[in-house]
């Protein structure tokens, strides 16, 4: 609330989940685990699912309380080959919660993105039935291309994301960066429906580049 007091009138504030249902359930158990419990012990996957989706619920409701105008919803559901499960599994397993938390953001008024690194084609058109408003990510070094995601969704989804964090806004030159923002924005700007974000962010990440970033941002997103 403090932030959003302080700095919402200059910046959109996003809240954070610190991890995903998928990533949640599988996490806790090992994956080995969690791959047979699909098959053998999905009640106790259906428990598991259902109690983080009442809490994940009700973080929103926090959210909303504190006067933020969006969150972030994280969970990391693909390999750079593609996803981690079968879509149709994913769906059984998490779809009627990813829309229950769609569904919560929107009642209270608040914007909904779904950050999830890897190469996730296969999953852009899910993303936009299960009624998230945006996407995040969308790693280049993963295979993901801007152009090909907006031919994917068309307007159904906002897309966040594409600036490189393994070299671009590490150790680029200054012109390296600006020519991946304008990439960035002929690829997906036009019309609207496009936030120039890094992919993630780590500590190897330059300042002076992310400033770059923003540099480049205000002179080619103006075109």
């Amino acid at each position: 609330a403090r932030i959003q007091r302080e700095f919402g009138d200059d910046i959109f504030v996003f809240g954070s989940f610190c991890g995903g249902l998928f990533e949640i359930t599988w996490q806790c158990i090992g994956f080995d685990s969690f791959a047979m419990a699909t098959r053998r012990n999905r009640s106790l996957l259906d428990r598991m699912i259902l109690f983080y989706t009442d809490l994940y619920c009700l973080i929103l409701e926090a959210m909303a309380s504190a006067g933020l105008p969006g969150a972030v919803y994280s969970d990391d559901l693909a390999y750079r080959s593609g996803p981690m499960l079968n879509p149709e599994l994913l769906d059984s397993l998490y779809g009627e919660s990813y829309r229950r938390l769609t569904a919560t953001a929107r009642r209270l008024g608040l914007k909904i993105v779904i950050h999830s690194c890897g190469n996730v084609y296969d999953l852009l058109s899910w993303f936009a039935d299960c009624g998230f408003d945006g996407v995040h990510a969308l790693e280049p070094t993963a295979g993901v291309e801007l152009a090909e995601a907006r031919k994917i969704v068309g307007d159904r989804l906002c897309l966040l994301g594409n600036v490189d964090v393994t070299h671009v806004l590490v150790d680029a030159d200054r012109d390296e960066v600006f020519a991946r923002v304008e990439r960035s924005i002929e690829d997906a700007a036009e019309g609207g429906g496009y936030i120039l974000a890094p992919t993630n962010s780590h500590q190897g990440v330059s300042v002076l580049r992310l400033r770059w970033m923003l540099e480049a941002a205000r002179e080619y997103g103006r075109r």
